[in-house]
């Protein structure tokens, strides 16, 4: 018998439990839940404007990224513009140093050639002499 009052314990003891189980989910709708409830809906209502706020603050990023994208740009094709000025101009500036160069040497044979015009006049005048 004492076996069959073991088990008896063991499921009045179980019984208890389930009751107790069942009284805590029937009390929260009315007396926990409503003070958690507003809790967590300020709790939502501050996270649903913190997101509002970073979603303001993404797109004032994101006109001036796109602002400072157009600037970029903007400067990248003049930059691109006064080198290829530069280039030519380069080019040009190569060409006239070539030109001056030729210039020199022409120069250069040509008073090479008058010293041996003088050269040979003054040995017909002095051979005249």
């Amino acid at each position: 018998m004492t076996d069959i009052s073991e088990y008896e314990a063991r499921i009045q003891a179980a019984l208890d439990r389930v009751e107790y189980g069942l009284g805590q989910i029937s009390q929260p709708a009315s007396q926990n839940e409503g003070g958690e409830s507003d809790e967590l809906r300020a709790l939502l209502q501050e996270e649903r404007e913190k997101y509002s706020s970073l979603e303001k603050r993404i797109g004032v990023l994101s006109e001036k990224q796109e602002e400072q994208l157009v600037t970029v740009r903007d400067r990248n094709e003049k930059l691109i513009a006064a080198r290829e000025r530069n280039q030519k101009l380069k080019a040009q500036v190569e060409d006239l140093q070539k030109a001056l160069r030729d210039l020199q040497a022409e120069r250069a044979q040509d008073a090479l050639d008058l010293s041996t015009v003088l050269a040979e006049m003054e040995l017909a005048v002095g051979g005249d002499a």
